[in-house]
């Protein structure tokens, strides 16, 4: 995704992007900006944002992470907009599509469509209780032996 977010970026010319962990703040272009992780600078952006995007770069290792980001957008009300796979429906089951934007093949016009799809979305009450209902059957230890177990398994290949 961090790729093909330029291009991305250029068929939504009204959205800034902003992606929290870099080494160092930096304006890459127009209307993208990477900021350096702090929890704050973490908080901040989550309360700010209408939409999270994950994965940024599809590895082995930030597929897995994504479904950890996706609880993190879920959390602070964010529509995840994400790319489909198992980690996601294996957290979010037969929710995933209520909760997500689900990214349609991995072209920058299939990302921007779920990025405007995202935003005709509200968390309303409905998308709360599914929310609620997600976070009832994972608690820290259920999905870190999730992510752990899976990942020794395949040994982080990419």
């Amino acid at each position: 995704m961090e790729s093909i977010l330029p291009a991305v970026a250029a068929l939504l010319p009204d959205l800034e992007f902003l992606i929290v962990g870099s080494p160092i703040d930096v304006d890459l272009t127009g209307s993208i900006r990477r900021q350096q992780w702090t929890a704050s600078v973490e908080e901040h952006a989550l309360r700010r944002c209408w939409s999270g995007l994950m994965p940024l770069e599809a590895t082995v290792w930030n597929k897995r992470k994504a479904g950890y980001k996706v609880l993190e957008y879920l959390r602070h009300g964010v529509i995840p907009v994400v790319e489909d796979s198992q980690i996601i429906r294996t957290l979010l089951g037969e929710r995933t599509e209520q909760l997500c934007e689900l990214v349609r093949g991995g072209s920058a016009s299939a990302w921007a469509e779920a990025i405007e799809r995202s935003l005709t979305r509200s968390p309303d009450g409905a998308w709360l209780e599914a929310r609620e209902k997600v976070f009832a059957n994972w608690d820290s230890g259920t999905f870190a032996r999730l992510i752990l177990d899976k990942n020794c398994r395949e040994g982080l290949r990419e």
